[in-house]
């Protein structure tokens, strides 16, 4: 009986060394920028000034979205595009930011979350309407010049009597 639980013991702690070991294999290595493909960097050129700083795990992420890009439809691939330089434009700050908001969301109950994710959409579109609105980006027009004064006609002096 006791060598039956023994070997039953040994068996346990087997099984979780091996998937220990699984575990600690499933962890990618990081990807340099060079070992992508050209479809690959086209994909992600967005990113590739920060691509290094990256944690490999999202590097596979973003990697299998550039491998899925030929395949999306237009509006997908419009809408990866606009995400990716996006994310690209944030600091590094903004970047944990947004995904530790992701997170919290993610932990929320579905009603919640998809309660949040409309309020977002509402506030994005507001924000897009009130850009289209009121165009920060356009220089504003520079002022027309007035015409030039004409100078005013002098009427001749006389000549000094000597």
């Amino acid at each position: 009986m006791l060598g039956r639980l023994f070997s039953f013991a040994l068996s346990l702690l087997l099984l979780a060394l091996s998937v220990a070991a699984q575990a600690v294999e499933a962890v990618p290595a990081a990807m340099p920028w060079t070992s992508l493909s050209p479809a690959q960097q086209q994909v992600l050129a967005p990113l590739a000034a920060s691509w290094n700083e990256y944690p490999p795990k999202q590097q596979v992420r973003l990697v299998a979205v550039a491998n899925h890009y030929p395949s999306m439809k237009p509006e997908e691939k419009q809408r990866v595009d606009m995400r990716l330089k996006h994310w690209a434009s944030m600091s590094k700050e903004d970047r944990i930011r947004a995904r530790n908001n992701y997170r919290k969301v993610q932990q929320l109950p579905p009603e919640k979350r998809e309660q949040v994710k409309q309020q977002l959409k509402q506030a994005h579109a507001k924000k897009l309407a009130e850009k289209a609105a009121h165009p920060a980006d356009k220089p504003a027009a520079a002022p027309t010049p007035a015409p030039a004064a004409q100078p005013a006609a002098v009427p001749p002096q006389p000549a000094p009597a000597h």
